[in-house]
């Protein structure tokens, strides 16, 4: 509601610096929705139902998003009575790896870790190992010059990130002779194709 201040002589609630002021087209996005207390989610109920919070109506135009994660024994979460859920709409995110991995192209995440993803999506299912912890051990693994000579730091980072058999996966994919890989973007984008050859060669060579 924001903190209440006193207008000609009657106490109002001042905006809270988030809330929308213009009539255009925006997302008022609640993440993790039902991590939050009790007293909270109810106090919403009116901006589900009309899009009003006490006299402060959402403009036109805008829409009301929230994130949750499902009611169960893996997650800490507060429980949503029917007459919240009545009044949303729901939609069970899960995870693709072509999406993911779409994304992490263009977000400067290396071929190599891409394709670890590709062939062993289905480890990222567990307690550790998911979509966004192997994204953040990825980005970690950024900061490291030489993966080969920084053994046992990728090694303590895999396993402080990740399921032990992930992490176990993901060290024996690393030392198959993958280090060098030239990924297709890399081939085709080439100004130097004998340079390129080269490479290539030099990898199966490594692999024979």
């Amino acid at each position: 509601l924001g903190l209440p201040e006193i207008v000609d002589g009657q106490t109002i609630f001042a905006a809270p610096k988030w809330w929308p002021t213009k009539a255009e087209k925006g997302v008022l996005f609640f993440d993790d929705f039902n991590r939050a207390d009790q007293r909270i989610i109810q106090g919403l109920m009116q901006l589900f139902r009309s899009h009003q919070l006490g006299d402060r109506v959402l403009p036109e135009g805008w829409q009301i998003v929230l994130t949750a994660n499902p009611e169960n024994a893996k997650y800490q979460v507060t429980k949503i009575d029917n007459a919240t859920k009545t009044r949303l709409r729901h939609v069970t995110m899960l995870f693709d790896v072509k999406s993911w991995c779409l994304w992490a192209s263009k977000n400067d995440i290396k071929p190599l870790y891409i394709g670890f993803v590709k062939e062993h999506h289905e480890l990222l299912e567990g307690v550790l190992s998911s979509p966004r912890t192997i994204t953040h051990f990825f980005q970690s693994l950024e900061l490291i010059e030489n993966l080969e000579t920084q053994h046992d730091l990728v090694n303590n980072l895999a396993h402080g990130s990740l399921d032990y058999e992930t992490a176990n996966m993901f060290l024996k994919y690393i030392s198959e002779n993958q280090l060098n890989i030239i990924d297709v973007e890399t081939i085709l984008n080439s100004s130097d194709f004998e340079q390129t050859t080269q490479s290539l060669i030099e990898i199966f060579k490594e692999k024979r």
